[in-house]
């Protein structure tokens, strides 16, 4: 699993001139790039050290992101905060923009055909960069990069500036069902996501997994992605699971009412 993440550019200028010089790489993964014929990149927030997600990741990330997009004119580097859109057309929470599934799916949507992931490691005063490029339609690799620096002052306290996301748009407010007394929503109709032709194409099986709120009136609303799947996948789930009809859960006292609930949408080939 590699992770990755998407967070609102941290502007530190002091700091630059005490951070990693990143054009070597930059000028490299650009040849990847070119190479693989992809004509837009968009750059996520490094992640590391630790899981975490920091003020040094962002830094970074833009870094990256800046000098890439000097470096060739065969393709177009697209602006971080667009992702960020993305995101919330989509109901997708950040905190669950940990897979590269899902950083796939969400550049996929914004018609990005490549998405750079990087981490970032501490070992004594070395701190290691890692660079990755991943093609949307596909998911494969066209490039990898590392390199190492000596940890500046201004590194460490970038790196204490660690970033915390806000929770995902779940509404907890919602009873969850099968508890407390409230029993689960039933289909009445819940006919198959379809496939997207991209999928087929790839002959890509899996799971989406969403979580929903099912109303009253037997309609899924507050559809959140947990999981997503590439090549269209994603969509097609919150599509029809949009358009499914419920008999609606009970409460304690037996009367219909509005349950919280996950829901997997899976996608086999016959």
């Amino acid at each position: 699993m590699v992770a990755v993440a998407f967070l609102a550019v941290l502007a530190i200028p002091a700091a630059c001139a005490q951070l990693p010089a990143l054009d070597p790489l930059t000028a490299r993964m650009a040849e990847a790039i070119v190479k693989s014929k992809r004509k837009s990149v968009i750059v996520l927030d490094f992640s590391g050290p630790d899981e975490k997600y920091t003020g040094l990741g962002q830094t970074l990330a833009d870094q990256f992101s800046m000098a890439l997009s000097k470096s060739s004119g065969k393709f177009s580097v697209a602006a971080r905060g667009q992702i960020g859109e993305t995101l919330a057309k989509n109901n997708v929470p950040q905190s669950s923009f940990n897979e590269i599934g899902i950083a796939l799916w969400v550049a996929g949507e914004s018609n990005i055909q490549a998405v750079i992931t990087g981490r970032i490691t501490v070992v004594g005063d070395v701190l290691g960069i890692s660079v990755g490029c991943y093609r949307v339609d596909s998911g494969k690799r066209v490039g990898g990069l590392k390199t190492t620096s000596t940890i500046s002052e201004e590194m460490r306290n970038l790196m204490n500036e660690v970033v915390e996301y806000p929770d995902p748009k779940v509404d907890l407010s919602v009873p969850a069902a099968g508890q407390t007394g409230y029993t689960y929503p039933k289909c009445a109709q819940c006919p198959e996501a379809p496939y997207d032709p991209r999928a087929i194409e790839h002959r890509y099986e899996g799971t989406v997994l969403l979580s929903v709120v099912v109303g009253a009136d037997g309609r899924a609303t507050n559809i959140v992605v947990l999981k997503a799947l590439p090549y269209g996948l994603t969509g097609k789930a919150v599509e029809a699971v949009a358009s499914w009809k419920f008999k609606p859960a009970q409460g304690p006292h037996g009367s219909p009412t509005a349950v919280r609930q996950l829901i997997e949408v899976t996608f086999h080939l016959t």
